[in-house]
């Protein structure tokens, strides 16, 4: 008998730490018995809705916010990613975008069931994304056995 297991999952393409969570999640989810089938949905989180479309500089806004230097504050999330197996380099994505139109192309994703395996993050700018154009130009390269599917590497 297959026992059923719903996940609501409240992300933001552009936040570090749901991507170690996410990562975290999928390692979990494949270390379950096989016969807990698990169901992931994705909702929507806004990071920040303010950010103007033009996006914002995100050491700047850091350290303006925090006062702290945005490396100092990198090498935490940097160092949990790595623990999980993912290379993070936050410095290599200089911007933060709006992300409704990646939470959008996350909601449809859900009647193909792909709702928890597109690319994140990427540095292109989240809101120039039209039509069926790819996000990932450059991922983070995520662990072997992930369910997600954001292993591309940069170019």
């Amino acid at each position: 008998m297959t026992r059923k297991l719903k996940v609501d999952l409240f992300t933001d393409v552009v936040c570090p730490w749901c991507l170690i969570g996410s990562v975290r999640l999928d390692k979990a989810i494949a270390a379950l018995p096989e016969d807990v089938e698990v169901e992931v949905e994705n909702h929507p989180f806004y990071l920040d809705p303010s950010v103007p479309a033009e996006g914002v500089d995100v050491g700047h806004m850091l350290k303006t916010k925090y006062g702290r230097d945005p490396q100092e504050m990198w090498a935490r999330p940097q160092a949990e990613a790595k623990k999980s197996g993912v290379d993070l380099d936050l410095s290599r994505q200089p911007r933060m975008f709006r992300t409704a139109k990646a939470h959008t192309i996350t909601r449809l994703a859900k009647s193909r069931d792909t709702q928890h395996a597109w690319p994140m993050p990427s540095p292109r700018p989240i809101s120039s994304i039209t039509g069926r154009s790819t996000m990932t130009k450059c991922s983070p390269t995520l662990p072997p056995g992930t369910v997600s599917t954001a292993t591309r590497r940069c170019a």
